[in-house]
């Protein structure tokens, strides 16, 4: 595969966004950088490879999930090209990532709470698992688009239970506790305008007349 990608046979198609090889490095893997296809956009980079056969793309387990996550899958199906046992790509850190994979870390913010983390961590085990990861080709695995967007809208969640101290509030926001302290000053008027009229009327008692009208039923 590296020889015919070094000789022009088979093209490789790279995003123009990544900085994939050094000066040192593109010799060893596609031979010039007029052996390589440019595209800005992944998705743009996987029509390129699904439009011609003669073509190879390089992507990461992120860029896959897209391109499960898209329409694509409908008129395209693409195959992995893995290294053969003890084949090298010539370059120590693409064949250890083709062969070994690699390290993904996820920062969150010390600030989250303990669920929160909680669930995060379940994502991730559930998500990334040896059965998903194999069977990627096999189209079992969870779109990362999926997981992008629970992110996204737990991130979301996550603002709205805690403000930051400098984060700018709307009107609605504002209004809120205003229409709670109306309501409760509102109720308190009525329960004190309520007791000032018993006060003054002198109603009677309730309960003193149910009492007496015991007393005359069993005099």
């Amino acid at each position: 595969m590296v020889s015919s990608i070094q000789s022009g046979i088979r093209k490789v198609v790279l995003n123009s966004g990544d900085n994939y090889f050094t000066d040192d490095e593109v010799p060893l893997i596609i031979g010039s950088y007029a052996n390589a296809d440019w595209c800005a956009d992944m998705l743009d980079c996987f029509r390129m490879v699904c439009n011609e056969s003669s073509r190879v793309g390089l992507f990461y387990n992120p860029d896959i999930y897209k391109f499960f996550s898209s329409s694509l899958t409908d008129s395209c199906s693409l195959v992995e090209i893995p290294l053969a046992r003890g084949e090298s790509s010539g370059i120590g850190w693409l064949t250890r990532s083709l062969t070994e994979g690699d390290f993904y870390t996820f920062v969150t913010s010390k600030e989250q709470p303990r669920w929160a983390v909680e669930k995060i961590n379940w994502a991730l085990l559930t998500v990334y698992t040896d059965e998903n990861l194999n069977s990627l080709f096999l189209r079992r695995s969870l779109p990362f688009d999926f997981v992008v967007r629970a992110a996204r809208k737990q991130e979301s969640d996550l603002r709205k239970i805690k403000l930051d101290d400098a984060s700018p509030l709307s009107f609605l926001n504002i209004s809120i506790p205003l229409e709670i302290l109306s309501i409760g000053l509102t109720l308190s008027a009525v329960s004190f305008g309520s007791e000032l009229i018993v006060s003054r009327v002198n109603l009677p008692n309730p309960v003193n007349r149910f009492r007496r009208f015991m007393k005359q039923n069993t005099a």
